[in-house]
């Protein structure tokens, strides 16, 4: 443990006394980022959520351009902090937004399918900030705890309605019946920017889809699950754990609390995201 007193530098920094911002990560390859636009359009939403001003967006371009030009293939993470200022709540007075730029290999994205289970407690539900990427996430790393613990790749998080919202690091959906489910971002959890890049997709080649609230009960349904995110697309669930009190997730009682899906429809997801992709790349 390090005790650092006094550190100017950290203790009038609005994102670290408050989580006071906002962030994206980017996937570059070949030198250019994926989906800079929607990046930039999310950057731009969240940060007018937070009351966020004075942001110089051409030149945060600029930089977001050039460095993942030297970087040619990478994680690029942009977070916006609100700037420097005094004890409290009160961002009165605080005027030059901080702007941090980092770089991450790109990780190890494995292959097989998945594991997960269903988390214990609840996202909270908070309309002002549904959807935001903003920098206040100790609900996802205590999540992640959770996952680590249980042994598991990720858990999927509900809202106190028992709505299924998200996993704690991506998006959900899942295919039944003919089509694709993806759950509402309404009150709780993060609009993802491949998640509406897949909505954009399914439009686009009409793919039947459709947004909604969805219970764990219907998630157990699925015949192809999948868990997305900017950083590592697609990824297939292979088995969900359930909880052994199934009655407080209003699933149906089942002989055995692992769900296996057999992922039927992952390729032709993957061969129409790649489809998407081309043609995003002609444009």
């Amino acid at each position: 443990m390090q005790i650092i007193c006094d550190d100017a530098s950290l203790t009038s920094n609005r994102n670290f006394n408050y989580g006071d911002g906002c962030f994206t990560t980017m996937r570059v390859v070949c030198g250019q980022v994926e989906f800079l636009s929607a990046h930039l359009q999310r950057l731009q939403n969240d940060s007018a959520m937070l009351m966020i001003l004075n942001v110089d967006w051409s030149s945060l371009t600029s930089v977001i351009e050039n460095t993942a030009k030297d970087m040619h293939q990478g994680v690029l993470k942009v977070l916006i902090c609100r700037g420097q200022g005094g004890r409290g709540y009160d961002p009165s007075g605080v005027e030059d937004v901080l702007v941090y730029c980092s770089q991450y290999p790109m990780p190890n994205v494995s292959l097989e399918p998945l594991s997960i289970a269903i988390a214990e407690g609840y996202l909270s539900t908070q309309p002002m900030l549904a959807g935001a990427k903003h920098c206040n996430r100790l609900e996802n790393v205590l999540f992640k705890q959770q996952a680590n613990s249980l042994s598991v790749d990720d858990v999927i998080c509900l809202d106190h309605k028992q709505n299924v919202i998200e996993a704690s690091s991506a998006n959900i959906l899942w295919h039944y019946q003919g089509q694709w489910h993806v759950p509402e971002i309404e009150n709780a959890g993060v609009a993802g920017i491949l998640r509406a890049q897949l909505i954009a997709s399914f439009k686009l080649f009409n793919v039947p889809f459709a947004v909604g609230k969805y219970s764990v009960n219907d998630l157990t349904k699925a015949d192809t699950l999948v868990l997305c995110n900017c950083v590592r697309h697609l990824q297939a669930v292979a088995k969900l754990y359930l909880p052994v009190n199934c009655s407080q997730n209003d699933i149906d009682v089942l002989a055995d609390k692992t769900i296996c899906f057999p992922n039927s429809e992952f390729d032709r997801l993957q061969q129409h995201w790649q489809a998407y992709i081309s043609q995003m790349i002609q444009r």
